[in-house]
């Protein structure tokens, strides 16, 4: 059996990522890698989501999120990718509105 935690696990995470595609008809990708910069102990990630959009259209092909683990906010990897898919989320719902997006063309 598995253990059990008040803190998001990877198949939360998972879980997570298939709702927002579901819901905004996107395809959600994460990528973990070492930090930039040269930063040592540092792990960086990216999440994209991106959109089959029609020519034309003013919605963002692609919406993309980046940050930094550690950070002051998260104990775990775990929680800082799950609060990272939420920032993601509401990005993607800023779009839908049509507000501007810093570093979305």
């Amino acid at each position: 059996m598995g253990k059990s935690t008040n803190q998001p696990g990877w198949t939360d995470i998972a879980m997570m990522m298939c709702a927002m595609d579901t819901l905004h008809e996107g395809h959600t990708t994460l990528t973990i890698s070492a930090g930039l910069d040269g930063k040592s102990g540092v792990t960086a990630l990216l999440i994209a989501t991106k959109f089959d959009v029609l020519p034309g259209s003013n919605f963002p092909e692609v919406i993309e999120s980046k940050s930094e683990f550690p950070c002051a906010e998260c104990g775990s990897l775990e929680t800082h990718v799950f609060r990272g898919l939420y920032a993601q989320d509401f990005l993607i719902g800023e779009a839908y509105q049509q507000r501007f997006l810093p570093g979305v063309a």
